[in-house]
């Protein structure tokens, strides 16, 4: 029997998810309010008749033993403190976990107490620039490696409102903590505005880490080793994204599935500590 998987969230949870979850052999439930979404977008219309609609969410989570929660952080909080009386094999969730430090916490307890097993999708843990990175700072000396990220600002997108759990770190250089506890990074400096945000960081190793996150007027993703280009590109995926077609990202969203990290309280409880820098 194939397993059961709900995904709430009509964007990156429908375009994203849902394709990755078919691709691995799920039998996927979302709400009915999705179905001419599926059936009209041109990347997700042969999936259509796979998919099992629903009419509302606690039906959905009477049907399912697995969930996918793909929603701002602010809605992703109150399903966890709304839902703690359920028990899913797995959470499936969203960076950040919530929109703020006391609402992390909150949802990081009620998971504990629930013994609820959940992970969050860092997506760029599973590139293989991201692991490079790693496996130099932890392995070579007086290595200096630079990220600059530059990203469009859209003011009417919870992803760049910090108030709502997005913003240059919560939505962006989050993706970085993993990195920095992996390879035992420690801040030097942190140089912090409305527009742009550079954290600096160096280990045992006398390695250097400096992330440059800003708003710009393109989107721009690029790595340097020791003066040395890397990447360039327009984000970290390095393909384009394109409305429509097949997302690039449904095969990391795969890998992940698979290979989720199961130690995930330690590791969120790790990043709070970190992002009270950013308080």
């Amino acid at each position: 029997m194939n397993k059961k998987i709900g995904i709430l969230g009509g964007g990156f949870g429908l375009y994203g998810y849902l394709p990755a979850f078919c691709n691995l052999g799920f039998d996927v439930f979302t709400l009915e309010k999705y179905s001419e979404f599926i059936k009209n977008r041109k990347d997700l219309e042969k999936l259509y008749d796979r998919i099992n609609f629903l009419s509302s969410e606690k039906e959905l989570f009477h049907n399912v033993e697995y969930l996918n929660i793909a929603r701002d952080p602010i809605n992703q909080y109150k399903f966890i403190v709304d839902t703690k009386d359920y028990n899913f094999k797995h959470l499936y969730l969203e960076k950040p976990l919530a929109h703020n430090l006391k609402s992390y916490r909150q949802c990081i307890e009620i998971l504990e107490i629930n013994k609820q097993s959940a992970s969050i999708f860092y997506s760029l843990s599973y590139l293989d620039w991201y692991q490079e990175i790693i496996q130099a700072l932890l392995n070579e000396k007086n290595q200096n490696i630079i990220v600059n990220w530059k990203v469009v600002n859209n003011n009417s997108n919870w992803k760049h409102d910090s108030f709502k759990g997005g913003g240059l770190f919560k939505y962006y250089g989050i993706h970085f903590i993993p990195m920095f506890l992996k390879s035992n990074l420690e801040i030097d400096n942190i140089n912090q505005s409305k527009e742009s945000l550079t954290i600096e960081l160096k280990n045992k190793n006398e390695n250097k880490f400096r992330l440059i996150l800003s708003n710009g007027e393109i989107n721009n993703f690029s790595i340097y080793k020791n003066e040395i280009l890397l990447l360039d590109a327009s984000n970290p995926f390095v393909r384009d994204i394109i409305p429509e077609d097949p997302d690039p990202r449904i095969q990391i969203i795969e890998k992940y599935i698979v290979d989720y990290s199961t130690d995930f309280l330690n590791i969120e409880e790790k990043i709070i500590e970190f992002m009270k820098n950013f308080e």
